[in-house]
């Protein structure tokens, strides 16, 4: 019933549209990974409306106010078109957007579901493996104390830094190639 456009999808983002059937329609929109739901035991319409509400009224709760209030104050509500950019995510890693209209009642404690929930898979795709790549590494140590700064070149992806004691088996020297 929502429109879901992926505009593009890259190995850590991808942008995203969602059209609503009615442009003053009030809606609910998110991005999960896939294994969210299976860890969860999230395999129904029913079930996902339920975790949600369940996360909306126990912030609600805790700050004190309305739940209404409290899904518009941490923008969990949407109205019209929207273009989303999501970044953060993991190469390879299946997520799904969904989306639901919703209505509150009137003093906003509450809301009904008024719409199907529409999903689409979204995967960001693998990252290549790259050439030419390589990080400056520079330490900074005191006695017991290393402080390090490490800056990727040609490389705006993820990494993943490690540290070992020269001792541990997992330890490679600069000569050792991995």
């Amino acid at each position: 019933i929502f429109g879901i456009t992926i505009e593009e999808i890259k190995s850590t983002s991808c942008i995203t549209t969602i059209t609503p059937p009615h442009p003053d329609m009030l809606y609910v929109m998110d991005l999960m990974e896939l294994s969210y739901f299976h860890e969860n035991d999230i395999d129904t319409a029913d079930k996902l409306i339920g975790n949600d509400k369940f996360y909306f009224d126990r912030g609600a709760i805790f700050d004190e106010i309305s739940l209404r209030d409290y899904m518009t104050k941490y923008e969990a509500t949407h109205m019209g078109e929207l273009r989303t950019e999501w970044s953060n995510l993991c190469p390879g890693v299946s997520y799904i957007l969904y989306v639901y209209g919703i209505e509150f009642n009137a003093d906003g404690s509450d809301y009904d579901v008024i719409t199907p929930i529409s999903y689409q898979e979204v995967i960001p795709t693998p990252a290549d493996i790259k050439e030419g790549i390589g990080f400056d590494i520079n330490l900074e140590i005191s006695g017991p104390d290393v402080h390090y700064t490490v800056t990727p070149q040609a490389w705006d992806g993820l990494y993943v830094i490690d540290v070992y004691d020269s001792s541990n088996e997992l330890y490679r020297s600069e000569n050792d190639v991995v």
